[in-house]
């Protein structure tokens, strides 16, 4: 039953096409409108357009033509064109013609489109710097492309730091004073309000509590700020073998080996100067913070060698030794502490020493202590003076006083490689690299922290800032951020067989 009504319908339709009257002999037709259309590929907000049909009467009157909108608003009209603003938002809008003969005929047609307003695009976000120190300002700059050609303006926003203005393609940031990571919000907005936004991250760090580490297979020294974001790596060295970090005179000491070279830089990497007189074999180097001075132990002479703050003068000598391999600088005092492995001895140069030391056997100011057999790193408390040694071959520990008398002897470990005293009295940390290399912390005599599963490890420093200690798992290419518990804090692996790390502990 409903097929036969469809196809009733179908039947009524097709027979009402068919046999429909053809308009009488001078019988008035209704205008036509054909291609109503708006000449541009896309309207967008406040745009002005340009709107055409071709209209037509078959019986040839003169028409009267409207163009009508509901929104935007209608700028000109004539008998086939017309000129519209769209609106100032994304919308749907309608245009209607309309034509009406002499005798009230008429036809219409509509247009409708989306006016669609693009948001911008922004081109740049830029910092004059991605590393800042604390405190430090930088500029911001931004770019913009709009693609439906409007104005666009800038608006920037942070929770860090201040700006000097939050409106403009270029402001100036100053930056938290403290170590972390910091962003700042850029907003575009064109004319009729549609945005973009985008971040710019930067990481603000202090200079207390960065790590320089010494990345020898790649022959580059890394500094790392006090939480592991690296900040810069220096290059183009030949034969690195120690770093070291003055933070009173904002110095950066590196030494190789061959051809000998004393290199200095300021604490962003910038070099100041490269000394290579008097220096054969430059091998482990120690700042004296009070004078600006470095002490650099020269291997190949076998004396330590103090150079002046602009590397322009050696201020003074200390030879007589046999094979030194490493030295450290009380900092109130400037008393140096030298392991020598070829005698197996530790010498302690007072703090009243002048002028050269031709030999340390035979001067006053040196103190020998014996009965190593195999010293192989010294570290000394900034606290109280006091030096802390360890001898491979023995697997000990050794403190001493200050004044190099009184001592402290810590037997069981395996093969102990490097020391780091701490700012407290009594607390050091040790590398010892046995079977099962491990990072132990000490106070005094009592084992306190043991950090297992290390791979061959080469060094340490303690940050007396936040009590954390840094390790060289060189082994396995990491560097190491210990807690005071011995929980791992980071690990950073982007390093080719480091060897030597210190940190800037501050003044």
């Amino acid at each position: 039953m409903k097929f036969s009504l469809y196809l009733l319908v179908a039947i009524s339709t097709i027979w009402y096409s068919g046999c429909a009257r053809a308009p009488l002999s001078g019988e008035n037709q209704a205008p036509t409108i054909l291609n109503l259309r708006i000449e541009a590929e896309e309207a967008t907000p406040g745009s002005a357009l340009l709107l055409r049909a071709d209209i037509s009467d078959p019986d040839g009157d003169s028409l009267q033509v409207s163009w009508e909108c509901n929104l935007g608003q209608m700028l000109s009209s004539y008998q086939d064109s017309a000129r519209w603003a769209s609106p100032d938002s994304s919308v749907v809008a309608r245009v209607v013609v309309r034509a009406v003969d002499p005798e009230g005929l008429e036809s219409a047609d509509t247009l409708r489109f989306w006016v669609h307003n693009q948001v911008p695009v922004i081109t740049q976000l830029s910092a004059s710097s991605r590393t800042v120190l604390n405190g430090n300002t930088i500029t911001l700059s931004a770019a913009a492309m709009d693609p439906d050609s409007h104005a666009v303006s800038f608006s920037w926003d942070t929770p860090w730091g201040s700006l000097d203005h939050a409106y403009g393609s270029s402001v100036r940031w100053t930056v938290p004073d403290s170590t972390m990571h910091a962003w700042v919000e850029l907003v575009a907005t064109d004319e009729y309000g549609a945005q973009s936004r985008d971040t710019l991250d930067v990481t603000v760090y202090t200079e207390v509590g960065c790590a320089w580490v010494l990345n020898q297979g790649a022959q580059q020294i890394v500094k790392l700020s006090a939480i592991g974001d690296e900040l810069l790596r220096l290059d183009g060295f030949q034969d690195l073998q120690d770093v070291d970090v003055d933070p009173e005179n904002r110095r950066l000491w590196v030494c190789e080996g061959y051809p000998a070279a004393l290199h200095c830089f300021d604490l962003i990497g910038t070099p100041l100067f490269t000394r290579t007189e008097g220096l054969a074999r430059p091998t482990r180097l120690r700042s004296w913070q009070r004078t600006g001075s470095v002490m650099v132990l020269d291997a190949d002479t076998a004396q330590v060698v103090e150079i002046s703050l602009y590397g322009d003068r050696e201020l003074r000598r200390i030879g007589g030794l046999t094979r030194p391999n490493a030295l450290d600088v009380n900092q109130r005092t400037g008393a140096v502490w030298i392991c020598d492995e070829g005698s197996n001895q530790l010498f302690h140069v007072n703090d009243g020493w002048e002028g050269s030391i031709s030999d340390v056997r035979s001067s006053p100011h040196v103190q020998a202590r014996d009965g190593y057999l195999f010293p192989v790193d010294v570290s000394v408390e900034d606290s109280t003076g006091a030096c802390w040694l360890v001898d491979k071959e023995a697997g000990t520990l050794v403190r001493y006083e200050d004044d190099g008398l009184d001592s402290l002897v810590v037997t069981g470990l395996e093969n102990p490689v490097a020391v780091s005293a701490t700012w407290s009295e009594g607390l050091c940390w040790v590398l010892d690299r046995g079977l099962d290399s491990r990072a132990l912390r000490y106070f005094f005599d009592q084992e306190q922290v043991a950090v297992e599963g290390l791979l061959f490890p080469k060094d340490l420093a303690y940050n007396r800032i936040d009590s954390h200690v840094w390790v060289l798992d060189t082994e396995r290419n990491r560097v190491l951020r210990l807690r005071p518990d011995g929980s791992v804090a980071g690990a950073w692996t982007d390093f080719n067989f480091p060897t030597r790390i210190v940190i800037n502990g501050g003044s």
